[in-house]
């Protein structure tokens, strides 16, 4: 497995969206061992969501993938940005945190292509969508780097769905940061979504939408 690191500013990972999409799939695997977007305001996190779908599309390759670095104490800290800061009386996970949570907590094994598309009937190139075989849970990542847009879900290629669904949203100003001083700027919320084997889904301004739906 190659390990591959990089720290790059927000723009850097949106140019490299299809990085791995024509990587050699006979070669080695990858391990993308340390990356971050540096600064922790909202579009940096946003720039790493848009990112990871396509290590999820490119899943095949790309076998791990994992921030860094972790930890930074507050006025002692080595380097920015870090994922959580804290203090001597708490932490404070950052707006890159909680991208990096709902990853992590909507995990699939199995990748499913053609799913999401824009308003112009095009693929929408920061989407992915997996399915969790131990749950047969179907999980629709979606990054929004404009303004708000409604764009379609195709899930016909699934033979038996539930009818609702999980959404998770992270949205903000792109300039939003959590700090000690602010550490709730910008939270994960969630709420109960109709779906359909053929939906729409009205994508809020500068956002990360997981839809997490049950099979039944």
């Amino acid at each position: 497995i190659v390990d591959e690191h990089y720290y790059q500013g927000w723009k850097w990972f949106l140019d490299h969206l299809s990085r791995y999409d024509s990587y050699p799939r006979g070669g080695s695997k990858v391990y993308v061992g340390e990356y971050a977007s540096w600064g922790n305001e909202w579009q940096n996190a946003l720039a790493e969501a848009a990112f990871m779908t396509s290590l999820e599309r490119n899943g095949d390759v790309v076998e791990f993938a994992s921030y860094a670095p972790l930890l930074g104490r507050i006025g002692h800290t080595q380097w920015n940005p870090d994922l959580i800061y804290f203090d001597g009386k708490a932490v404070y996970p950052t707006v890159n945190y909680y991208v990096q949570q709902l990853f992590s907590l909507h995990r699939g094994d199995t990748y499913h292509s053609g799913i999401v598309s824009g308003p112009d009937g095009n693929l929408l190139p920061c989407a992915s969508c997996v399915s969790d075989s131990r749950t047969g849970d179907i999980i629709v990542k979606m990054v929004n780097l404009g303004e708000e847009q409604t764009i379609a879900i195709d899930l016909s290629q699934f033979r038996r769905i539930g009818s609702t669904a999980t959404l998770t949203v992270l949205s903000g100003d792109l300039k939003a940061k959590n700090t000690r001083e602010s550490p709730g700027t910008i939270l994960p919320e969630e709420k109960t979504l109709k779906i359909k084997k053929h939906s729409t889904y009205t994508m809020p301004a500068h956002s990360l939408s997981v839809i997490r739906i049950k099979s039944k």
